[in-house]
């Protein structure tokens, strides 16, 4: 399946946004849902950056929110395949298309709630040769830490 990503343009924000929250209701059930104002940060703050993953039909099947830290490093803050489009290597496309663009020091979570992404980004991020440590947020295992070189080809 032919995978692009690109900045999530404006009239898609409502869209992403309901994403966003049946995934943290996903991986994170004990938390509130994230308000209106936490999401919008990603679409205003010039230190953030949202993505969104399309179908070869223009479906939206995905997104990644990323924030990029005082020290430059940057952080995915969030990242998700819709469940029926999980599976199909869509997320490994949409990684390596999101990594190319931010060369640089990277860090994420891994969520207490999902056995299923650490197994995900273990996997993924191999070729990164990927840090463990410690848990960037109470409601995390864990998190990698790891650097892309150079945007890839």
């Amino acid at each position: 399946m032919t995978l692009s990503v690109r900045v999530v343009a404006s009239c898609e924000h409502a869209h992403v946004a309901n994403m966003v929250r049946d995934y943290l209701a996903e991986i994170a059930p004990q938390l509130d849902p994230p308000n209106a104002n936490r999401i919008a940060r990603f679409w205003t703050n010039p230190n953030r950056r949202a993505y969104g993953f399309y179908d070869a039909e223009n479906a939206l099947v995905g997104f990644a929110l990323i924030r990029i830290l005082q020290d430059g490093t940057h952080e995915m803050s969030e990242f998700c395949i819709a469940p029926s489009h999980r599976r199909r290597g869509l997320g490994r496309d949409a990684l390596r298309q999101v990594l190319r663009r931010h060369p640089g020091d990277w860090r994420l979570g891994l969520a207490a709630g999902s056995v299923q992404a650490a197994a995900f980004w273990s996997s993924a991020l191999r070729i990164y040769d990927p840090i463990k440590g410690p848990p960037l947020t109470p409601h995390q295992t864990g998190s990698l830490h790891f650097s892309v070189k150079e945007p890839a080809t």
